[in-house]
């Protein structure tokens, strides 16, 4: 619309220039067109010199906040200015992008950070494209756009401070659930091999208090021969493919299933079937140890996870999690969690086993 006015006004300028001999209106219309043709050149410029592109190919953010993500524009060529707009797309796992943004700023040579900001509402994969580039010139006379393909990944973790409140009895029925329950309760008897810094999903009853007290910071004693036990979690896939926030709510759980685990003193072998029916183990005893477990079960759900049922025998003596939400000590099932009620089961049950 401006292009179709800014000539417009061109040619009657340039009609009445010449029906009046007017030299100031032959002057605006010289003006006039150095500047259309200066404004041409410099779109040209811009389009064969821009990019734009993610300066963090890897980012953790928490589930539920809002998180502002910076992009960067690149312009290479010298002469080439005006404004630029960016489309960019976000999307989890396997799932089609959609559109959650047009960025616009000015560019001239040289980079431009801009920043998008973004509401994840889903723990898991989560992707991040600039899909388009469009510019044009200071005065929008001329402009371009073209596809562009920059692209990053976010991982969307829960809130670290989530985890189910258990406790253990020793007068289980079940001679391994039992032993856990040994191996969570009493006093220890064992020397003090060291003292390290307190981590976050460490057994409270552990806790140095007099050497805590007199540093200021919270110490925790490791005992000689007294490593935590195993406790074993088996992950069991449905027969049905899970929604996006079906895999959310999964996450969700696991993970703060896991850190119950861990606050009560045990050690976490996570077993699951791959696609191939492979047995996949990986431990964890510390937080950073469940961060990493989450990654690799992020990186099965964006593949998609198997949809074949595993059988039962796979979790003897084990917890077993299956994507529907229930929670089972080897057929038993100990709870089935709401989708819709997931954050108050997590934040308000106790469980005592």
């Amino acid at each position: 619309m401006r292009k179709a006015a800014f000539f417009a006004f061109f040619l009657l300028a340039y009609y009445l220039a010449g029906m009046y001999r007017s030299q100031p209106l032959m002057a605006l219309c010289l003006g006039m067109l150095l500047l259309a043709g200066t404004a041409f050149l410099r779109t040209r410029q811009l389009r064969k010199g821009i990019s734009a592109s993610f300066p963090q190919t890897h980012r953790e953010l928490i589930q539920g906040k809002e998180a502002v993500f910076p992009v960067c524009i690149e312009n290479r060529r010298p002469l080439g200015a005006g404004r630029c707009i960016l489309t960019l797309e976000a999307g989890y796992g396997d799932t089609e992008g959609i559109t959650i943004s047009h960025l616009e700023s000015s560019v001239r040579y040289g980079a431009t950070d801009l920043a998008v900001s973004l509401f994840v509402p889903d723990c898991g994969l989560l992707f991040l494209r600039v899909t388009a580039l469009e510019g044009r010139d200071w005065f929008s006379l001329f402009r371009f756009k073209k596809r562009w393909d920059a692209e990053t990944t976010l991982a969307v973790l829960p809130l670290p401070e989530e985890r189910l409140h258990l406790s253990f009895f020793s007068v289980s029925g079940d001679a391994a659930l039992a032993g856990l329950a040994k191996q969570t309760a009493g006093e220890d008897i064992h020397e003090i091999r060291q003292l390290r810094e307190y981590r976050i999903g460490d057994q409270n009853r552990r806790i140095h208090w007099n050497v805590s007290a007199r540093t200021g910071k919270l110490w925790l004693k490791e005992l000689e021969g007294d490593d935590p036990p195993f406790a074993a979690l088996y992950l069991r896939w449905g027969e049905r493919p899970l929604s996006r926030r079906g895999k959310s709510d999964f996450f969700r759980l696991f993970h703060a299933l896991a850190m119950g685990l861990l606050e009560q003193g045990l050690r976490l072998e996570t077993v699951w079937r791959d696609i191939e029916g492979r047995m996949i183990r990986q431990k964890a005893d510390s937080s950073e140890g469940v961060h990493s477990l989450l990654l690799s079960l992020y990186q099965l759900g964006a593949e998609g996870f198997p949809t074949e049922p595993s059988t039962m025998e796979d979790c003897q003596g084990a917890f077993m999690l299956d994507t529907e939400l229930g929670w089972y000590w080897e057929e038993a099932l100990i709870y089935r969690f709401s989708s819709d009620k997931l954050e108050e089961e997590i934040r308000e049950k106790n469980f005592w086993l």
